[in-house]
């Protein structure tokens, strides 16, 4: 997205946890994975949801 000049928000759901990615000591504690499902779904869920205000029609 970013290579095609689109905008676009990066953020990740691990606090806490030290930049390892693809290193050899790669890790992540189980609370921390579990919490960041549970910001995802949240995330996820709040943006795939419309609610139309009808009453300014």
């Amino acid at each position: 997205m970013r290579q095609m000049r689109i905008p676009v928000l990066g953020f990740s759901p691990m606090i806490n946890t030290p930049i390892l990615l693809h290193d050899h000591n790669e890790f992540l504690s189980d609370s921390v994975f579990i919490r960041g499902i549970k910001v995802y779904e949240s995330l996820i869920s709040a943006l795939s949801s419309f609610q139309e205000d009808v009453s300014s029609q």
